[in-house]
């Protein structure tokens, strides 16, 4: 069995393309899609599960590839992947600057605080123009953080964790 903490949410499957058993996914990142290749499984997320398919053929770029999977050959095998969250193996970003240009793959991650020594789980991602957020789940309450490379120190991809420095007073340490 593969291990979610593994493993990088790049998106969702659309919907199905065509009568072949295509797949439309819609990536988070356009860049991401450099990292999906013939013969390497994504790992689509069926009933909690990470269960690997192998790409036979993927067509286009950017944000919406069409991807054939091995032994899926027609509209009615495609129909249930519809809506489930796909995923690929942190590995193949560990050398990628996913930190600033892929900020949204970093949900789940673990971040820690080192100014109010702090510890939550990060559970969305706000792509404001001017002011990108992470929504941080502290068990004190939900936090709104900026995504700022000036205040994250270090990302661990293997590990899932990510050490920052926020200014003191931005994280709340009580309950409301």
């Amino acid at each position: 069995m593969f291990k979610a903490e593994n493993f990088v949410r790049v998106g969702f499957v659309k919907k199905v393309f065509g009568y072949k058993g295509a797949v439309i996914i819609s990536l988070e990142k356009e860049t991401t899609f450099d990292c999906i290749n013939v013969s390497e499984p994504v790992f689509l997320k069926l009933h909690g599960t990470l269960v690997p398919f192998f790409v036979s053929d993927i067509h286009g770029d950017g944000i919406n590839p069409v991807v054939y999977f091995e032994n899926i050959t027609s509209k009615e095998q495609a129909k249930p992947f519809i809506h489930v969250e796909c995923y690929m193996p942190a590995s193949f970003f560990e050398n990628a600057e996913i930190p600033y240009n892929h900020p949204e793959m970093l949900l789940g991650f673990l971040m820690k605080d080192e100014t109010s020594g702090m510890t939550g789980e990060i559970i969305n991602y706000l792509d404001n123009s001017n002011n990108p957020l992470f929504e941080v789940r502290f068990e004190t309450g939900d936090v709104l953080l900026p995504c700022h490379e000036d205040m994250i120190q270090e990302i661990d991809i293997q590990n899932k964790t990510i050490t920052a420095a926020y200014p003191e007073g931005l994280i709340d340490r009580t309950s409301d």
